[in-house]
């Protein structure tokens, strides 16, 4: 098996899991617009309420597995490997598919709950410096979301490095062998 057979499969089952995951959370996004309809009331529209509290973040979410599923050939050259290369599966390259792989999960759910905290917050009475209706969990979820989205570019962007440290590190003060 060559390694760019291995980091399509590998991209390929990310998307089905970001499906899966994201099937198992649609409820989680309708309660999301249950509490912003209890909360606005009638000031905004159901139909706004719906698309920006279900509609974008389950879009955002299913377009990138989609995207995983569909084309892993065009993500994984674009990303870690040569195109011309097609040698067989390398030892230090299936921890940089397997990051690559975990930060487009993370990328994946941190865009949809970037526009789940954009809407909320465009849709305040108060501004944020007025901390009656944006209380420290809510703060401290837009920084959790935040975080996530910067772990999973570092290890989307950075797997090839991350790669080469994690192999280094799982290898150091061992003595080199030669299969010659």
């Amino acid at each position: 098996m060559k390694y760019q057979h291995l980091s399509n499969l590998l991209l390929k089952i990310s998307g089905l899991l970001i499906i899966i995951v994201t099937a198992i959370n649609i409820p989680n996004y309708f309660v999301n617009y249950y509490s912003l309809q209890n909360f606005y009331g009638n000031q905004i529209g159901n139909l706004t309420t719906i698309i920006v509290a279900v509609a974008i973040p389950l879009a955002i979410t299913l377009l990138l597995a989609l995207a995983l599923f569909i084309f892993p050939n065009k993500i994984s050259n674009s990303l870690i490997l040569d195109s011309s290369e097609n040698n067989e599966i390398d030892i230090e390259k299936i921890p940089s598919v397997a990051f690559m792989a975990i930060g487009m999960y993370f990328v994946a759910f941190a865009l949809a709950d970037c526009v789940y905290w954009v809407a909320y917050y465009s849709f305040m009475e108060v501004p944020v410096t007025g901390t009656e209706y944006f209380e420290a969990e809510n703060k401290a979820q837009v920084v959790t979301t935040i975080a996530e989205l910067l772990i999973g570019l570092v290890l989307l962007f950075g797997s090839k490095g991350i790669g080469k440290f994690v192999i280094k590190a799982r290898t150091a003060g061992l003595k080199e062998t030669s299969n010659k």
